[in-house]
């Protein structure tokens, strides 16, 4: 039993709503063509989207879009204050309650918690960026190589009893932008399926 299946039902509502939004996202264009004064051009600019994508911003995205893009007002901690907002023009714009919603923070790195308030690791966090930067996590390509980041990668390669390594911050970063540089077609790669 595959447990990440998504029910019929739940695929089947979800197309349609996307049908639903699709036909009349057409019929609007098609009203917006034939009276072209009701476009929101301004007379001497030139749209910054065409086709598809003018058409996606504007019927799709734009309606759904309080889905995503929700601001915070809060540490990325497990709990966050999500800042409410209402809209009277169907999302284009939002104004901000003052209102502050608690949430459960479940799209976040931090599920080690260093982002908590925990004065030890607070203290460590700041020490570290006054000493090497708001870069010193990144990939060494964005920001240069640090002096913590080569004496790691020297530990490695000594505990390998290898010439050198290469250490990356995170796994993506691993996966995206070092391990196909070192590899060619004919590299066979094994990794965990929770390698991310």
């Amino acid at each position: 039993i595959d447990n990440h299946s998504i029910p019929l039902k739940i695929q089947f509502l979800t197309y349609f709503g996307y049908t639903i939004l699709l036909f009349f996202g057409y019929m609007r264009e098609t009203f917006r063509k034939l009276f072209p004064k009701f476009t929101n051009t301004e007379v001497g600019y030139a749209r910054l989207v065409r086709d598809f994508d003018d058409f996606y911003q504007r019927r799709f995205y734009t309606r759904i879009r309080d889905c995503w893009n929700r601001p915070i007002n809060s540490r990325p901690s497990r709990i966050i204050g999500l800042m409410e907002r209402q809209s009277a023009d169907y999302n284009k714009t939002f104004t901000f309650t003052g209102r502050t919603i608690p949430c459960v923070n479940m799209g976040s790195y931090n599920y080690l918690g260093f982002a908590d308030e925990i004065p030890y690791i607070r203290d460590q966090v700041i020490e570290s960026i006054d000493r090497f930067g708001v870069g010193s996590c990144a990939a060494s390509e964005e920001f240069g190589r640090s002096v913590p980041l080569y004496q790691l990668e020297k530990i490695v390669a000594a505990y390998l009893c290898k010439d050198d390594s290469v250490v990356c911050g995170m796994g993506f970063a691993t996966n995206f932008a070092g391990l196909p540089a070192l590899f060619d077609k004919n590299t066979l790669v094994f990794s965990d399926q929770l390698n991310h």
